[in-house]
């Protein structure tokens, strides 16, 4: 890695190519990101396996909640790994403040990016490293609370995203391309506040599931997660909204790009709607490139839920499934550092590529990518 981005540094089209003359700054947080996997992954080197216990003939999850054991040899690197992702986020926060906000996209961005600092760094680190010197099911269960907490909020930024792209497609005369900040502030405390009302009633439905098996099973008896129809219900119908609402309205945006695009319909002729018609383009390939983002977000936490529930009751451990884990915790914890490639800074840099792509070479093209991106 150290010799490709030395070579990606002093190559000739770095200085030839004015969309590159700031491409050694990410160079340092490349390098900060593999810091930090390689630190915290070990950390985590937990396994799952021994808090779930499956009774084939009842059908029913039984977890333990003997809290004893796993202790962590290596202190130094418990120690470290919140110091550098302390380091880390404060280093984003400051990098996003400095070069301030372009657009209406990059504050929803910086909520998310606020979102997993404070999630990651406050609450999922603490607590994977608490699982690993006590494994309560308790504990194992509200990481995946938070975890679900997390990528809901995310999904309904995304979908404030893609509504915006929508709109400014659909009304392409009579809506801004840039958003009041006092409305778009509007619309991200709203978000918050319905993201901390709906999983504040999951979770008081889920503490009254806690308190009733533990009446009827004891402290000292096996945990029995049973999932109640209610809370079943609202887990399910939030965590499909998370991973629908971008991809619809996203949808709904390439739809009606294709059908104006095909039929030529643009309304009344004038100088100012041509003028227009590449920012729509623009903004359609906005909208496409950040759900792709998000899908790619998803991705590691769905694994990591699959080999959980799916995979590691039912078949002997592995290395192969403990490093899918990791790496999916491990990925969750540098969102940020993918939130901060999604500013205006990248989306410049593609659209400047899409534009002159005509006109350079493959070889050219692939190696104009920011830290090979």
């Amino acid at each position: 890695l150290k010799h490709w981005l030395d070579h990606f540094s002093t190559s000739k089209l770095l200085k030839r190519d004015p969309i590159l003359k700031e491409s050694k700054t990410f160079n340092s947080t490349t390098l900060s990101q593999v810091l930090f996997i390689t630190t915290v992954l070990p950390v985590m080197d937990i396994n799952d396996t021994s808090l779930m216990e499956v009774d084939i003939l009842n059908g029913n999850k039984c977890c333990n909640l003997n809290c004893s054991g796993h202790e962590i040899n290596e202190i130094k690197r418990v120690i470290l790994a919140p110091c550098i992702l302390f380091i880390n986020g404060t280093f984003l926060t400051m990098f996003l403040y400095k070069k301030k906000l372009r657009s209406a996209s990059d504050v929803p961005f910086y909520s998310m990016c606020i979102l997993s600092i404070i999630f990651s760094a406050c609450l999922i680190l603490p607590i994977q490293l608490l699982i690993s010197h006590w494994p309560c099911a308790i504990i194992q269960e509200l990481k995946f609370f938070i975890m679900e907490f997390f990528f809901f909020n995310a999904g309904l930024h995304v979908a404030l995203i893609g509504l915006d792209r929508y709109l400014s497609v659909a009304f392409i005369l009579k809506w801004p391309g840039k958003l009041r900040k006092s409305r778009l502030y509007g619309c991200i405390l709203s978000i918050w506040i319905l993201s901390c009302v709906v999983y504040g009633l999951i979770l008081i439905i889920f503490t009254v599931k806690i308190n009733d098996s533990l009446s009827e099973n004891g402290l000292d008896q096996y945990f029995i997660i049973e999932e109640r129809r209610l809370y079943t219900v609202i887990k399910s119908v939030t965590f499909s909204l998370a991973c629908l609402m971008p991809f619809i309205v996203i949808m709904f945006s390439v739809i009606l790009y294709i059908k104006i695009a095909s039929t030529g319909r643009y309304g009344r002729r004038s100088t100012r709607l041509f003028q227009l018609k590449k920012r729509r383009k623009k903004r359609i390939i906005r909208g496409v490139y950040i759900v792709l983002c998000y899908v790619c977000l998803r991705i590691p936490y769905a694994v990591y839920n699959f080999t959980t529930e799916a995979i590691i009751p039912y078949r002997p451990p592995s290395p192969v499934q403990q490093l899918l884990q990791n790496l999916a915790v491990g990925y969750f914890l540098i969102h940020p550092f993918v939130y901060s490639y999604l500013t205006y800074r990248l989306r410049n840099r593609v659209f400047k590529l899409w534009n002159r792509s005509r006109s350079t070479s493959l070889s050219q093209l692939l190696f104009s990518f920011p830290d090979g991106v």
